[in-house]
């Protein structure tokens, strides 16, 4: 069987344009079945009494198989609805993160202009900071990362 779990957008769209389509083909097909329906009543009506039930075994059957096709079309269009709206969710998180990322690739360019300053004294004392406050608090690392690089709307 397969499966639209992990279709791309373009697919999920070909697919549910298909499904529109056959769906109004059905719909079309709706107005056929009611009107051999009716020709079905009307022949039962006026058949012999044994031939009735042969009849209507096969009136039954036709009901039986155009509902079969028809959940099945409202199962693969609710499928690949489920599949489209998946992709254009991912569609929209990939293109927030690509606006993340250039922030960042901006945001990191102009930190790279910056000088590092170049006395020797201030550097260990930096060093000296980033080793205790490392030693002594786990989260360190994390914070100052997120305080270095915040997202687009720190």
């Amino acid at each position: 069987m397969v499966g639209f779990a992990s279709c791309k957008p373009a697919d999920a769209l070909v697919c549910y344009s298909c499904l529109q389509q056959f769906e109004g083909e059905l719909a079309n097909k709706q107005q056929s079945l009611d009107h051999c329906e009716r020709l079905c009543a009307d022949i039962v009506s006026r058949s012999h009494p044994d031939a009735r039930s042969t009849l209507r075994y096969w009136q039954t059957t036709i009901q039986s198989r155009w509902a079969e096709v028809r959940n099945l079309l409202e199962q693969k269009c609710r499928k690949v609805k489920d599949c489209l709206e998946s992709a254009r969710a991912t569609s929209r998180q990939l293109d927030s993160l690509m606006d993340w990322l250039k922030h960042m690739e901006t945001f990191l360019s102009t930190q790279n202009t910056q000088l590092i300053p170049e006395n020797l004294p201030i550097v260990e004392q930096l060093l000296q900071t980033h080793t205790v406050r490392a030693v002594f608090h786990p989260c360190y690392h994390y914070n100052r990362f997120m305080a270095l690089f915040p997202g687009p709307t720190g």
